[in-house]
């Protein structure tokens, strides 16, 4: 799916902003989940990797979408997403 924010290049965030729903997935599966949301969503996400907890050294990543629908969507009908 293309999009108005495909061609301003501000579909996929690079950081992650405080009001975006999020959820982990699987490490090594980003290109794939990546892919999934370009043709099947249409609003802003970001794929990145954050700290699970401030006392641990451990990072997961994660995927975050402005609208809830569409995280909702993503965790009901991708066949990628596995949490940690």
């Amino acid at each position: 799916m293309f999009t108005p924010l495909d061609v301003l290049k501000k579909r996929e965030l690079k950081t992650l902003p405080p009001h975006f729903h999020k959820m982990s997935i699987s490490d090594g599966k980003e290109t794939e989940v990546r892919e999934w949301i370009r043709n099947r969503l249409s609003g802003r996400f970001c794929i990145v990797r954050y700290p699970c907890n401030k006392d641990s050294g451990k990072t997961a990543t994660y995927v975050a979408f402005e609208n809830s629908h569409e995280l909702t969507y993503f965790a009901l009908a991708c066949t990628f997403f596995r949490g940690n």
